[in-house]
């Protein structure tokens, strides 16, 4: 067989394009060394600068460490910078992740806003968001595309070039376009604004306007194609917008972009409301085809498209908005309206500048920015809720088999099963159980007691004479039903009998980890009006027995309670399974309480899934890429040494 050489030499040569960008992983059962590196001006009159970056990965926990070897150095036209000039090692272990990545700063870095691919021939046709400068035979790198193409597994999207290459441009059209061959390919390519990737939220940086209510988001999905960030907001309280239908009456006025709406039924909005058309709310036919043919509004790229804006001019079945001004100024005529094409906002948000966190393909995800921006749309203005979903909830039951309902006071791991079928919930999502609606058995009587009662007054009664006594202190002892009462100095013997007056003796048990106080004797408790014959005294205490704890009538009490840890907290799911989940419910283990718990009844729709979430229009984002001349090339020596 084959026997891999323990030694192996090799380099790396790659153009460094603005941002961040890999360039060396150690591969799987090798340790490396970086023996030599460079980074070589490769432009004209241009002054670009590098930073070379060791990134250590612990491969439990994923967290990274970043070690600048170098920092913001400047190349000089003509020249190079020499990065490492001898040994640095790199390791790839049980633990342990090396790799290296290259940061480039230079001039001339632009937005790309849309490619065209095509496959067969290779070539890609870029838009620029601003004149590109490029001439014919131009070096150029491209970095952060994200295209969309069917694969062997499917639909995937996947983010273009990697790894980094040049490319030299082929021909140029207008001041925002050149084309170039990237080779040709086997699937057709769909290019994609820029994937957004979410990371956190500022606390409350969601605000509902008209209340004081404020939501912290715990997820967010940006759709740059059509503008919608899907916000994950748990037990929210907001709704779906209302809808009606536009009807005959309904005018626009394309110079001046006023659109008349008239309703087909009472529609009950209010001036100051915001309003959103559908796309193809409303069909017009006009004059400038002398009404050959029907236009459904808007379009997708009208200026009201998506968009929630306020009307005005309102009656009962009427409203005025404005839509935008149209360049075919003639006269339009109403043919039909769809049905639920109009929808009014009934709930109304505003988010804090740039305090929803993102990361996105535009630099490989490498760098943090905050949304909304001042000069993003959703910029200090109200946005309508265009959907919602709420929480799901679920009910507890006991289950069957081996999928049941357990508590492990041990371990502090806790069982639901889920009833009603599958659950769909998946490992790492968080759930919510409230307070009070698990409900379970133990053998609360059987649990260490202790008394709390301070003095009572006159708790015990001496039936011979009538004799009242204090109780200072009481200790029982579950397993054997004996109670040691000090009631001070006397003169009692095991001759004579007593009464405990009913709730007199305050106690705490293991049973709900001391939280709270129970006093006996209850009506229920067979010391209850009994006279009890005092079996053993000293000089101030006597004991009585009122009865053994009986394990067979467990204590039932309900969970959490307000003092346990999960109480009003989201925790995270483990051990999915179709119809169960698991949860960690003590923050310290093992519990105080022991004994075996036994699930008993649950309360309905007492776990609470956190995925409710609302649709809202921030603006559409074209862009999704960099364009760059090219002024950087890099190259590295490496031994790989093999350690398997």
């Amino acid at each position: 067989m084959a026997i891999a050489p323990v030694n192996k030499f090799l380099s790396v040569a790659v153009p460094v394009a603005p941002g961040e960008q890999q360039l060396y992983e150690v591969p799987t059962g090798t340790s490396s060394l970086l023996l030599y590196a460079q980074v070589a001006n490769v432009g004209i009159n241009t002054y670009p600068t590098v930073t070379l970056i060791h990134r250590r990965e612990s491969r439990s926990t994923g967290i990274t460490r970043d070690i600048r070897v170098i920092k913001d150095i400047e190349i000089p036209p003509n020249d190079a910078a020499i990065l490492v000039d001898g040994r640095l090692v790199l390791e790839k272990t049980a633990t342990t992740l090396d790799r290296l990545f290259i940061s480039g700063v230079q001039s001339g870095l632009g937005t790309i806003t849309n490619v065209k691919y095509d496959e067969q021939t290779g070539i890609a046709t870029v838009t620029t968001m601003d004149a590109h400068g490029f001439s014919v035979g131009d070096q150029v790198t491209l970095a952060g595309i994200a295209f969309t193409c069917p694969s062997g597994s499917g639909i995937t999207t996947s983010i273009f070039p990697s790894p980094q290459q040049s490319f030299v441009v082929d021909t140029v059209g207008v001041s925002t376009e050149f084309s170039l061959v990237m080779g040709s390919g086997k699937y057709n390519h769909g290019y994609n604004a820029a994937v957004h990737q979410f990371v956190r939220s500022t606390p409350n940086s969601i605000s509902v306007v008209g209340s004081a209510t404020t939501h912290t988001p715990y997820g967010a999905v940006y759709d740059g194609n059509v503008g919608i960030v899907t916000l994950t907001l748990s037990n929210h309280g907001l709704t779906a917008p209302t809808a009606v239908r536009a009807g005959a009456g309904t005018t626009f006025t394309a110079a001046t972009g006023v659109l008349d709406v008239t309703t087909t039924t009472t529609h009950g909005f209010s001036n100051g409301d915001l309003v959103k058309l559908e796309e193809g709310a409303i069909t017009f036919s006009c004059d400038k085809d002398s009404r050959g043919t029907n236009h459904s509004y808007p379009r997708s790229g009208d200026p009201a498209s998506r968009k929630y804006l306020p009307i005005s001019n309102v009656t009962s079945t009427t409203f005025r908005m404005n839509v935008g001004a149209s360049s075919n100024t003639s006269q339009h005529y109403f043919e039909s309206g769809a049905a639920d094409g109009i929808k009014k906002a009934t709930s109304i948000i505003g988010i804090k500048t740039e305090s929803m966190i993102f990361t996105c393909s535009m630099d490989y995800n490498t760098t943090e920015h905050g949304y909304p921006r001042t000069t993003d749309y959703a910029y200090n203005r109200n946005l309508g809720i265009d959907a919602v979903t709420n929480d799901t909830q679920y009910t507890v039951a006991a289950g069957s088999g081996d999928e049941t309902t357990t508590y492990n006071p041990e371990t502090g791991i806790m069982r639901l099963f889920i009833s009603g079928g599958a659950h769909g919930m998946k490992n790492g999502e968080y759930i919510k159980i409230s307070d009070s609606s698990l409900k379970f058995s133990c053998s609360a009587g059987l649990s260490a007691h202790i008394y709390n009662g301070g003095t009572a007054t006159n708790a015990v009664t001496i039936v011979q004479g009538s004799v009242q006594k204090d109780v200072t202190n009481a200790v029982y002892t579950p397993s054997s039903g004996l109670l040691v009462l000090t009631i001070g100095s006397h003169s009692f013997t095991t001759s004579n009998t007593l009464k405990i007056t009913t709730n007199s003796l305050s106690f705490t048990c293991a049973a709900n980890n001391h939280a709270d106080s129970h006093t006996y004797p209850r009506s229920s408790d067979p010391a209850h009006n009994a006279t009890l014959a005092i079996t053993a005294v000293t000089g101030t205490t006597v004991t009585v027995n009122v009865g053994a704890a009986n394990a067979g009538s467990a204590t039932q009490s309900d969970y959490p309670r307000s003092t346990d840890p999960i109480s009003g907290r989201w925790v995270k799911i483990f051990a999915v399974t179709e119809n169960t989940v698991s949860v960690q419910v003590l923050n310290d283990i093992p519990s105080t309480n022991t004994d075996a718990h036994t699930f008993v009844s649950a309360t309905s729709s007492g776990i609470r899934r956190r995925n409710g979430s609302v649709n809202v229009y921030v603006g559409v984002s074209s862009s999704g890429g960099t364009y760059a001349p090219l002024q950087m090339e890099f190259i590295g020596s490496f031994l790989e040494n093999s350690t398997a």
